[in-house]
This record gives structure tokens, C-alpha cells and sequence, in this order.
């Protein structure tokens, strides 16, 4: 604190320290907060930009199913190739379903393998 010659600390000196500490905090406070909007604007400009991914993944999914379902139709006529084809999907942990016998209660869209569910956007809170 300052201090007078005569060692005594006014008002005046009292208000100064406090009012540089409430400066301070303040400017930290601000600098916080601004920092905090910035990544709450990069966050939603990241969730703005799965969109697109989303419809790309979709059309993915929608031509993976309709090539999987097509081999087990195959597979069912006695296509030995395709029995192999689907033999290794159950083995990577996908079983193909027409889309008539999807399980019940299934995340998956029908006709979807097992275990691929919808993605999801994700939404700001």
C-alpha cells in the first residue's frame, strides 16, 4: 500500500489499490469471457460443417445396404461367392437382414446392417 510521510494510508490510497484489483479482474473477466465466445463460435461452426459429411455418410450407408442386401438375396439363391461375401461381413461384425426380417426394436434403419444406426448431428446445448 502507499504510504504517507507520515505513515498513515488515507481513503484516497485505500480506493486506488481497490480500484486497480477491481481493474484487474475486470480485464481477466473480460478476457475470459471473449475467449469463451470465440470457442462457442467454433463450435458451432464445426457442428455447421457435419452437415454435409452427414448426407455424404447417408448415401454411403444407403448404397452399402442396397449392395448388401442384393449379396444375401444372391447368397439365399446358392450364389457361392456371395455365401463367402456374407460369411465375412457376419465375421467383421455385420449381419446383413432383408429388409422385411430387421430385427425388432433395431437402432439401424431397415435393411441396414446391424450395429450401422442413423448418425446423428450433433446439436449446441
Amino acid at each position: 500500500m502507499f504510504f504517507l510521510n507520515n505513515g498513515k494510508v488515507t481513503t484516497a490510497n485505500v480506493l486506488l489499490a481497490v480500484g486497480m484489483i477491481g481493474f484487474v479482474l475486470f480485464l481477466t473477466l473480460a478476457f475470459q469471457f471473449s475467449q469463451v465466445l470465440q470457442a462457442r463460435s467454433d463450435m458451432h461452426s464445426a457442428i455447421a460443417g457435419q452437415d454435409k459429411q452427414l448426407e455424404g455418410v447417408s448415401h454411403i450407408r444407403e448404397q452399402f445396404n442396397a449392395l448388401a442386401v442384393g449379396t444375401l438375396k444372391l447368397s439365399r439363391k446358392g450364389d457361392k461367392g456371395a455365401g463367402e461375401i456374407i460369411d465375412r461381413l457376419k465375421q467383421m461384425g455385420i449381419d446383413v437382414h432383408m429388409p422385411s426380417e430387421a430385427p425388432m426394436g433395431a437402432a439401424a434403419p431397415m435393411g441396414a446392417p446391424a450395429g450401422m444406426g442413423v448418425p446423428q448431428r450433433l446439436t449446441p446445448p
